[in-house]
């Protein structure tokens, strides 16, 4: 009698361990399950939205030529009221600045009118020609060709100097990225405007709607 007592503790105890182990195992990987793939170190990732927007990317405009001129401060909002971005002036991520498009003298004259006569400083500084001499090439025979984009930088001290980094093509939309070109530590207290006129030809500008122009600093 004692003999199956043991036998039968010993079954008791075997179940006991074999529910401890089977309780602590560690779940199966269910092998049928798709394995999301690791790219090996240094393997670049394409992004899907890169991908899907390959055909959407912007395209830096070689084509293009500008000149920089001194012009006076202009503190009203007619100015940036009437450029063709003027929805963007209010964005605080990206400095925008006005620009104007113009396919013929007249509407050059028009800016002029408008705006150019007391923007213009008159006179050249510091070797940047000035406005209204810039303008006198722009006849009829340039806008046979040509697209001219008036870019105001809003003023500030006359030490900064600008340029324009490139022009973005995307889609539809064409933008003027303008630039600071230098980063004095010391700086005058006057202001000062810029008018930079950004010519290009025709063809690369004709399917063309919507127009920006935006500035980058360097850190002050």
């Amino acid at each position: 009698m004692k003999k199956y007592i043991w036998i039968i503790g010993a079954v008791l105890i075997v179940i006991a361990i074999l529910a401890v182990v089977m309780a602590t195992r560690p779940p199966q990987l269910d092998l049928d399950t798709e394995e999301e793939s690791v790219p090996a170190f240094g393997e670049e990732i394409e992004s899907k939205d890169t991908a899907e927007n390959e055909d959407t990317e912007e395209k830096n405009e070689k084509d293009f030529r500008f000149t920089v001129s001194p012009a006076n401060a202009y503190l009203g909002k007619e100015l940036y009221s009437s450029a063709l971005n003027s929805e963007k002036m209010s964005e605080d991520k990206i400095m925008h600045l006005p620009i104007f498009k113009m396919e013929n003298v007249g509407e050059l004259a028009a800016f002029q009118n408008a705006f150019g006569n007391s923007l213009s400083e008159g006179s050249a500084r510091d070797g940047f020609p000035a406005f209204g001499t810039v303008t006198k090439k722009y006849d009829a025979a340039f806008f046979g060709k040509n697209t001219l984009f008036i870019v105001y930088v809003t003023p500030d001290s006359g030490s900064y100097r600008y340029g324009v980094k490139n022009v973005l093509s995307d889609g539809p939309n064409l933008t003027v990225a303008a630039e600071q070109t230098n980063n004095p530590t010391a700086v005058t207290m006057d202001l000062v405007g810029w008018l930079i006129s950004v010519e290009m030809p025709k063809n690369a500008t004709a399917d063309k709607k919507e127009f920006d122009a935006t500035l980058t600093r360097p850190k002050r």
